[in-house]
């Protein structure tokens, strides 16, 4: 559900790189359309199967697990360098401390705002509206779907959108590094 969400921001992005790009990736991209449909197809039939049998997630139980400026700020206690940061409560843990990493962070700045490359607008657009999705009750757009879709009061938690966040920033941060990379090759 989460990749099907994102697909319908991210894929239409594809098209402002360029034409030639994006009618070079019609063939794949419809190939991944069908694999994530025949993919996600049997995890559908489950959630639709187990909403006639325990029902739906409770409103409460969504905002629980969705996140905010605070859960982007705290890593897992077991790391080492940010761990004092960790949300430590054993239900949250898990699934509520974000914090991506400083180095991470800063070349994806620098992808976004270094880089020449068209290619890394489509991750930019992704990357502010999977911050969005993580957001849950705390936002706007997955609290209204919460309330207006019911396959969206399966989902236990937004913040596991996150995973989103992390795809889009690992390329923004690849943009990030060949930036630097290529003005130190010409320095």
């Amino acid at each position: 559900i989460f990749a099907a969400m994102f697909c319908v921001v991210f894929v239409p992005c594809l098209a402002e790189i360029g034409v030639r790009q994006f009618r070079a990736s019609l063939k794949p991209l419809m190939a991944a359309v069908v694999m994530t449909v025949l993919l996600a197809l049997p995890y559908a039939y489950a959630y639709v199967g187990a909403r006639g049998t325990v029902g739906t997630r409770s409103i409460e139980e969504f905002q629980r697990y969705s996140a905010s400026l605070t859960n982007y700020l705290s890593a897992p206690q077991a790391n080492r360098f940010y761990g004092s940061t960790a949300i430590t409560d054993i239900v949250l843990a898990d699934e509520m401390n974000l914090f991506p990493g400083i180095v991470t962070a800063l070349l994806a700045l620098t992808g976004v705002f270094g880089s020449k490359s068209r290619s890394r607008y489509p991750y930019v657009v992704g990357l502010i509206f999977a911050i969005v999705m993580t957001a849950g009750a705390n936002g706007v757009l997955h609290g209204w779907l919460f309330e207006h879709v019911p396959l969206f009061r399966a989902l236990r938690s937004p913040a596991r959108f996150e995973i989103l966040v992390l795809l889009c920033l690992a390329v923004l941060s690849a943009c990030g590094m060949a930036a630097l990379l290529d003005k130190i090759g010409s320095a």
